[in-house]
């Protein structure tokens, strides 16, 4: 108790009480620009909604959606969207047995492997984003991409 005591006689001090008062204010001021310049190291500071994982999800749900040929109209774009139906799905020549593999994403597309019967196959989504998407998401083209490359003579 004796060092409280000691502590409060200090402070009774004008001229200590000052210097300490002085000192915690400095102290906070330092406290917070440490912060304010540290933070962006550890908090990422973006505009509006991002994620990547969010991507991929979005591209492998898509595809399962097409595997599937029960695909919503909010994924695409509506051409696109059309020309992935037509014909039950013909376009895309899948019998309902693949399985998505894996996806990767990039800026604005996303590559989904495809496991199947016949091998592997890989389509790029060309995406879109935006707020006014329901999925934040839209494909705007898809092109698939050949396993082995043809010969030219």
């Amino acid at each position: 108790m004796a060092g409280v005591q000691l502590f409060k006689d200090i402070l009774k001090d004008e001229k200590s009480s000052i210097y300490v008062k002085a000192n915690l204010v400095i102290g906070l001021i330092l406290l917070v620009l440490m912060f304010v310049k540290v933070k962006p190291f550890f908090i990422k500071a973006e505009d509006g909604l991002s994620s990547e994982a969010s991507k991929r999800d979005f591209c492998a749900l898509s595809m399962n959606q097409m595997i599937q040929k029960k695909l919503s109209p909010s994924l695409m774009s509506e051409g696109l969207f059309l020309l992935v139906i037509k014909n039950h799905y013909e376009a895309l020549l899948l019998n309902g047995d693949e399985s998505v593999s894996s996806v990767w994403s990039s800026k604005d597309r996303c590559k989904v492997f495809l496991k199947t019967n016949e091998g592997p196959r890989s389509f790029d989504f060309h995406l879109e984003e935006s707020s006014n998407f329901k999925f934040y998401y839209q494909i705007r083209k898809i092109t698939e991409n050949e396993l082995f490359e043809k010969k030219v003579n």
